[in-house]
């Protein structure tokens, strides 16, 4: 039902879609292998994956390569506030340097990567434990101890932040 219901509105055939919450829970209890509306919608219409770059103030001396990145990508930049100018504020792709706002942790929520190049994550980056992302993290340092500490990644790159992004 939901398959036709997607393809009647990719076709024109119907205007609108409207689903109601679902308890996830139940249906992988079930054995049933569905992860929830948004995931099935993004697949069946070949919706591209939502990648955000985490900008610290690390990364201030490589605004150039990283605003390309951007925009090659199609990433979506979240600075610190040290991090901030790197993309101008007006910029659609950017949520600038609201990191610190509770909203923010469920916007991160949203990633399918998260990639954090020049920050700390330190506390006053944040203040809250945790950045607020359930996908993999990335994090990109010229310093092995920021990589090391209290956030760890997925995948840690011990590099400079220009050298990265170009």
């Amino acid at each position: 039902m939901l398959r036709h219901a997607t393809d009647a509105c990719a076709t024109g055939a119907f205007d609108a879609l409207v689903t109601a919450p679902l308890q996830k829970s139940v249906l992988m209890d079930a054995g049933i292998p569905f992860s929830g509306h948004t995931e099935y919608l993004a697949e069946r219409t070949h919706t591209p994956r939502v990648v955000m770059l985490l900008v610290g103030g690390g990364a201030r001396h490589a605004a150039a390569p990283i605003r390309q990145l951007t925009e090659i990508s199609g990433a979506i930049l979240v600075p610190t506030y040290a991090g901030r100018g790197i993309l101008p504020e007006t910029n659609p792709r950017s949520l600038g340097a609201n990191l610190s706002r509770p909203g923010t942790a469920a916007i991160l929520a949203q990633a399918d990567l998260l990639v954090v190049i020049g920050s700390e994550l330190a506390e006053t980056d944040l203040w809250r434990e945790h950045p607020g992302h359930v996908c993999a993290m990335v994090r990109v340092d010229i310093d092995a101890t920021n990589l090391a500490g209290r956030t760890r990644a997925d995948i840690a790159i011990l590099s400079d932040a220009g050298s990265f992004a170009e």
